[in-house]
């Protein structure tokens, strides 16, 4: 060997330029191999690798030169791939490679790479090849990209190196220190997988302007930002680095300070801390890096329960995750959901007009209330929480809440009318569940008056309640019952009642795709020509003239129509298909004779008989199947 302006100069061996592409990188790859005994005194066993544009190649006279590959070969400096450039010797010993130090020099930085003592023990042979591969820095990377390989001399295989009792070492020098200390708490020397880059079982160490990587094993190596999250923050409440009193499927956002983010592509997962007994999981419709702060701040856009986990029905702390190319990290408890507001019980108060208060009817229950200025107040538990508390009466709002504490609230004000509403308690867009229920029912005025009058539109009651009819509103129409959630129901739902004082009580049916077509006194029967449950279908129509007067089964049939039938045609004798629309030919005035089957003749309406062809049914043939195949008789 012959060392001249810090270059490796390959004496009597010829070296080779190949084009490679590697892991889907720019890659700069020197391939060399070293007779480690030979290396002359005077460099202390300092090996050099040149630049990634410049290498070394053979004259005819068998000495080495410094070229540049930029002039003397093409050389794909922005594309997919590069030039390789192979020089190796033969009769490596493996006892001096420890003692070597290996120096690169790369796009953003200069790296040396030495070998413990214990490296030869996995070393079969007696001569070894080191291969050394250097990748410019890629986005994410702090540092360029090194891999190292050993391979056996004789044999070409590659020598694998795993759990050295002794790590290899990999000094980075940067260009300039890096923006945090100590590295250790900031960075981390990561090595690629087929799942990407992992630090598992490597480590780093270093200050000012060295890294120093340490491994193990051989691989592809780098160093990236460590992923941390410091503080999450964007919903009621914001204390240290939690984000407090959230709502997970009120479309909120918030916000993700720390470091390692990268400048796209992160994603962010929140799920319930470990100690709870229910998987809840909240997601974000979108994650987007800050603008001039892409490494270190991220906003979760519209935050949501994920379809199909646990509801939480109590205050939850979550831990959210910051997923990265590189990376990941997890703050502990720095999200606390809300749970619902629970209602355990109602109470009725005196109004503020007037001392008329609803009578008790159990915790949950409470009757007779005023119609106008009517208090009452709910016990519970989470019922004010940091935000404003809301309560409804079924479709009433109480216009004034008084708040005393998380456990007691009360409603002013209110006016309504009816009977059975549900008494919710919403805060911070969490709303207090439907089970159990918690009714309130408003007086009705004109309960002592004989008939049923709706107090509904004032204390007069001269006004029938819906479904009945006649001076003294003591009539029902017919069909009318009451249906949860719909309310009073008439003319089994299928029409409507001429109800009222001056009402007749009759049923006008309705006649309509949506609500079915009927007929008869309670609208409970479906019209002419239609079928189904809701009398939407119709029979089979057709227009046999051309007189634009269609018929039900081409008026050769009748059919199945009426509530809950099929709408099926029976055709009559000559006749067959689903409408009754092709001619068949018949004996006896049955189709087919009653031993075959009648087929439509393709497009057109006539058919054509398919006789009976068994042992059970006969062997049947003509025109009509009146015929018994030669061979056979009978009747």
């Amino acid at each position: 060997f012959v060392f001249s302006n810090n270059f490796v100069l390959c004496q009597h061996f010829a070296c080779q330029t190949t084009n490679i592409a590697m892991l889907g990188l720019l890659w700069t790859s020197i391939i060399f191999a070293l007779e480690l005994a030979a290396l002359a005194t005077s460099t202390s066993g300092t090996i050099v690798l040149a630049s990634p544009v410049t290498t070394l190649l053979q004259h005819d006279e068998g000495l080495l030169s410094v070229v540049n590959l930029d002039t003397a070969i093409p050389h794909h400096a922005g594309g997919m791939s590069t030039w390789e450039t192979t020089c190796f010797v033969e009769n490596i010993p493996k006892s001096k490679l420890s003692s070597a130090l290996i120096t690169l020099q790369g796009d953003n930085n200069n790296l040396t790479v030495t070998f413990p003592t214990s490296l030869q023990n996995h070393i079969d042979g007696e001569t070894i090849q080191v291969h050394a591969y250097v990748s410019p820095q890629i986005e994410g990377l702090v540092t360029d990209i090194v891999s190292i390989h050993l391979k056996e001399s004789s044999t070409g295989f590659e020598v694998a190196v795993r759990a050295l009792p002794e790590p290899i070492t990999m000094s980075f020098n940067l260009p300039n220190s890096l923006p945090m200390s100590p590295y250790s708490d900031w960075y981390q020397c990561v090595y690629a997988t087929n799942e990407g880059w992992s630090a598992e079982g490597v480590w780093l160490t270093g200050e000012g302007e060295n890294l120093q990587c340490h491994t193990t094993h051989l691989s592809t190596f780098s160093v990236v930002p460590i992923v941390t999250v410091e503080r999450v923050s964007g919903c009621i409440m914001d204390a240290g680095h939690m984000a407090m009193h959230c709502v997970g499927n009120a479309n909120l956002s918030l916000t993700i300070t720390g470091s390692g983010f990268g400048v796209e592509n992160a994603t962010v997962s929140i799920a319930a801390s470990s100690w709870y007994p229910f998987d809840a999981r909240w997601g974000c419709s979108a994650v987007h890096h800050v603008l001039g702060e892409e490494d270190s701040k991220l906003v979760c856009l519209g935050l949501h329960n994920i379809a199909n986990t646990h509801q939480v029905t109590e205050d939850t702390w979550a831990d959210l995750t910051v997923t990265t190319s590189t990376g990941k990290h997890t703050l502990d408890m720095s999200v606390l959901f809300d749970g619902p507001p629970v209602i355990s019980r109602v109470v009725p108060i005196p109004g503020a007009t007037t001392s008329a208060r609803c009578l008790s009817n159990g915790n949950r229950k409470l009757a007779q209330c005023p119609q106008q200025d009517t208090a009452f107040g709910i016990y519970g538990s989470r019922l004010s929480g940091f935000g404003s508390s809301k309560v409804t009466v079924g479709p009433y709002k109480c216009p004034q809440v008084l708040t005393h504490n998380d456990s007691y609230l009360e409603c002013l004000f209110l006016e309504g009318k009816g009977a059975d509403h549900t008494v919710r308690v919403r805060v911070n867009y969490v709303v207090s569940p439907l089970s159990p229920t918690v009714n309130l029912s408003f007086a009705d005025p004109c309960a002592n008056k004989v008939g049923h009058w709706d107090g509904m539109d004032g204390p007069t009651c001269d006004v029938c309640k819906d479904g009945w009819y006649g001076p003294s509103c003591n009539q029902m129409c017919p069909g009318t019952s009451w249906v949860a959630g719909a309310g009073t129901v008439q003319c089994w739902g299928h029409g409507l009642c001429t109800d009222g004082v001056a009402g007749t009580g009759e049923c006008t049916c309705h006649q309509d795709g949506t609500n079915g077509y009927w007929t008869g006194a309670k609208c409970s029967e479906c019209s002419p020509t239609y079928f189904g449950t809701m009398c939407n279908q119709r029979c089979p129509m057709s227009d046999p003239y051309g007189l634009m007067a269609p018929e039900v089964c081409n008026g050769h049939g009748t059919c199945d129509e009426g509530v809950n039938r099929t709408g099926a045609c029976a055709c009559a004798g000559g006749w067959a298909g689903s409408g009754c629309t092709i001619i068949c030919p018949v004996a006896d005035s049955v189709n087919c004779a009653g031993h075959g089957e009648c087929l439509q003749d393709g497009v057109y309406t006539t058919g054509w008989c398919k006789c009976s062809q068994s042992a059970v049914t006969g062997y049947w043939t003509g025109y009509d199947c009146s015929q018994c195949v030669e061979g056979y008789l009978g009747p």
